[in-house]
């Protein structure tokens, strides 16, 4: 893993089309607010649920006898920011 430090408003360039930047931090809440400028064609997805996703995917794709008797659901969605 790479780890680097930014101030706010500075920015991180992954390749030539992806860039994030520090938009805000709430340290009472434990928080950061990122800021994702990519391209339309680069999925940019919260890790927790894009492995929700592809748990899902796994399991609509397997043969009918092997699905599981308790089907869960995808996360809720995180509540609004104001």
């Amino acid at each position: 893993m790479f780890i680097i430090t930014r101030k706010l408003g500075e920015t991180v360039a992954i390749g030539d089309q992806v860039e994030v930047t520090l938009v805000a931090v709430q340290l009472s809440q434990n928080q950061v607010r990122l800021g994702i400028t990519a391209p339309r064609s680069v999925g940019v997805y919260r890790k927790e649920l894009l492995q929700a996703i592809r748990s899902e995917n796994v399991r609509a794709a397997a043969p009918p006898d092997e699905l599981p008797t308790d089907l869960k659901r995808l996360p809720p969605p995180a509540p609004a920011e104001k």
